[in-house]
Formats: structure tokens, C-alpha cells, sequence
């Protein structure tokens, strides 16, 4: 399971509609929205949401010793997201989210975002659809109920 290729290019644009999307204010403008993100990537959205919605959890399946390898930028990002009171976890498999204890625990989310769901590796449609399937029976239970 993979996030993004790299910094998502208007990562600062979406996330600050991120409030808009939701009546859950507090004050100041942020949202109180509960807010789940898996495939993290570089956690470049997620660095970029918890200034509006601090109240997000950003999840990636890669191990925190091997994110300096495959996204230079990580750290940093991971940096941000802590301070603004986020939080992140690492080897957090989309698929099967009931499964870690730092996803369970926050549930239910208001809002579960995979920016970019796909197998790492050559693309392959079958198994990016099965990929999908089981990450949304995975995160349907999260959920609040509307």
C-alpha cells in the first residue's frame, strides 16, 4: 500500500476548504472534524490539513526508519503535523484498519482520506480494485454515523 509519489502540489488549497466541508467549527476557524488520513506518502497533506483540523491522524504502511529514504521532505512534514497536535503512525496497513491500536482508538472519524490508494511496483488494475475493496470494508466502521 502507497500514499503519494511525493508533495501533493496543492496540498495548502485543499486543505484549507477542509473546513468549509463541515459544520464541526471551533474556534478560531478549525475544524473539530475528526479526521483520518491513510497512505500518507510524504505526509505532506496531513502537514498541510492540521493547521485548519488538528484533530487528524495520518497513518502510512511504511516502516518510520525508511521514510527519510523514500520522501526526504518527511521529516519535516511529520514535524508539523505533531506540533499542530496531530498526530501520525507508521506501518498502519489501509486494508486492515481495526487491526492497530492508534487507528481504533480515535474512531470514529468524520472524515477517512486516501489521496492517492495504489500498489507500489508496476500498475496492475486487478489488484489496485482489490486494494480498494478491502481498505473500504476496512474503514466503513469507522465512521461516525451521519
Amino acid at each position: 500500500l502507497h500514499g503519494s509519489t511525493g508533495a501533493v502540489p496543492h496540498a495548502h488549497a485543499i486543505a484549507a476548504s477542509v473546513p468549509h466541508t463541515t459544520s464541526r467549527r471551533a474556534h478560531g476557524g478549525a475544524t473539530t472534524m475528526s479526521i483520518l488520513e491513510v497512505g500518507a506518502g510524504d505526509f505532506s497533506f496531513a502537514a498541510a490539513t492540521s493547521a485548519r483540523a488538528p484533530n487528524v491522524l495520518a497513518t502510512t504502511v511504511d516502516t518510520e526508519e525508511s521514510m527519510p529514504r523514500l520522501y526526504p521532505t518527511s521529516s519535516a512534514h511529520v514535524e508539523t503535523v505533531r506540533a499542530s497536535g496531530g498526530r501520525v503512525a507508521f506501518g498502519i496497513d489501509a486494508t486492515r484498519l481495526d487491526l492497530y491500536e492508534a487507528v481504533a482508538d480515535a474512531a470514529p472519524y468524520d472524515l477517512v482520506v486516501w489521496n492517492f490508494p495504489h500498489i507500489r511496483g508496476k500498475q496492475n488494475v486487478r489488484k489496485n480494485r482489490a486494494l480498494l475493496t478491502a481498505f473500504l470494508a476496512s474503514a466503513t466502521p469507522l465512521l461516525r454515523e451521519a
